[in-house]
């Protein structure tokens, strides 16, 4: 009974054991369907060597288009389309072609074409942190007459111009954009235009009405293609919304639907990147975070922006956090692991030594019952022969 009942002991403890090493290395992981986005942003990033390649193939094409080109009408639609595949990759050449394109505004005296021309530029120059010049553009843009579609542009880039001026200024959002939200929701085509909801987005405080908006916003995004120029600014607008409301997996989807559409149209300018890098060092997926800090680290080479640079160090620094927070965990963790490996081995050399004493004490036991069994063997021999005298 005894040794039944150190067996049970030593069953036990071996599961013990194991149980601790089990709850030693457990973390707190991602979801699965955010280690399934965060790896879908990952494979999009192999890719953007092939995206790109793909791009300065077109890009050659409108080229040669424009070169035989048998009006300065036809060409300037060709240059304009040129500019538009170099908004968000190349901004030196953007402003090079969109200078070409007010060139030939100006000779043909299209006025409208003008205003486009301002707006562009404004737009670049935005990007890329001379809000000054910026602003000028805009300025020429409004002495200018403009069609509803210009008009649209028009406080788009204004509102544009003014959240990366609070940004720039590490400032909350100015009165000039609930100002020009309030005027592109006037112009927009209606509620559930793009230009209306990315307007809306911008005026929401309150969480009811945060909610309501982000479902107005993914219905919409259910309808627009991947290739949109919207989908990925209303999946921004998604994601910070989906972010304020404390539900950080859906805010992570959107985020990743925006940026694989960035990524496959080779836009350069892609601030969110950081923002999901930082998401992923929080649920402890350090391997991501660092490849997302990374390539946006090198898109910022290619594409240099004032505007947000003065927040580059918040998600370095928490990459920087969480690393030092996973280093000294697995430190930890070692430690758990060294003394109970420890405890383990004392139980084992103590268990062993326990069956050595048993096995000697049973052998020392049969050598008794042998001697024994012997004795008695002989007095039944001495018996017999006693029995058989009597007789």
């Amino acid at each position: 009974m005894n040794r039944k009942t150190t067996r049970i002991d030593y069953i036990c403890l071996l599961l013990l054991s194991l149980w601790v090493l089990t709850a030693c290395d457990q973390t707190d992981q991602a979801s699965a369907e955010t280690k399934a986005q965060l790896a879908r942003l990952n494979e999009t990033l192999d890719q953007k060597e092939t995206y790109l390649l793909n791009l300065e193939t077109r890009l050659t094409q409108l080229k040669q288009q424009s070169n035989q080109s048998q009006s300065e009408e036809e060409r300037y639609y060709y240059q304009k389309m040129i500019y538009e595949g170099y908004a968000s990759y190349r901004y030196d050449s953007a402003l090079y072609y969109i200078d070409r394109c007010q060139q030939i505004a100006e000779s043909l005296h299209k006025t409208e074409w003008m205003s486009t021309c301002h707006i562009a530029r404004s737009q670049i120059c935005t990007m890329i942190g001379l809000l000054d010049q910026a602003e000028d553009e805009l300025a020429q843009c409004a002495k200018l007459p403009m069609s509803q579609e210009q008009r649209l542009a028009y406080y788009k880039g204004q509102l544009y111009y003014n959240t990366q001026l609070s940004i720039f200024r590490k400032e909350p959002r100015s009165e000039q954009v609930y100002a020009y939200a309030d005027s592109l929701m006037q112009v927009a085509p209606g509620p559930t235009s793009c230009e209306y909801l990315w307007a809306r987005f911008w005026k929401e405080n309150e969480d009811a009405q945060k909610k309501q908006t982000l479902n107005l916003i993914e219905e919409k995004l259910r309808t627009l293609p991947i290739e949109d120029g919207w989908y990925h600014t209303l999946c921004f607008a998604a994601g910070i919304l989906a972010d304020a409301l404390d539900d950080n997996q859906k805010a992570i989807r959107h985020y990743v639907n925006g940026l694989c559409a960035e990524i496959t149209q080779v836009s350069r300018d892609v601030p969110t990147l950081s923002i999901v890098a930082a998401m992923a060092a929080s649920q402890h997926e350090l391997a991501y975070a660092n490849r997302f800090i990374s390539a946006y680290l090198d898109m910022k080479e290619d594409y240099p922006d004032r505007a947000h640079s003065v927040y580059l160090t918040i998600p370095i620094r928490q990459i920087y956090n969480a690393t030092v927070t996973q280093l000294e965990l697995n430190a930890r963790k070692d430690r758990q692991l060294m003394t109970l490996l420890m405890v383990l081995s004392f139980a084992l050399i103590s268990s062993l030594l326990f069956v050595g004493w048993s096995l000697r004490k049973q052998i020392n036991y049969q050598r008794q019952l042998s001697r024994t069994n012997e004795r008695l063997e002989d007095h039944v021999r001495q018996l017999t022969a006693y029995q058989a005298a009597l007789q």
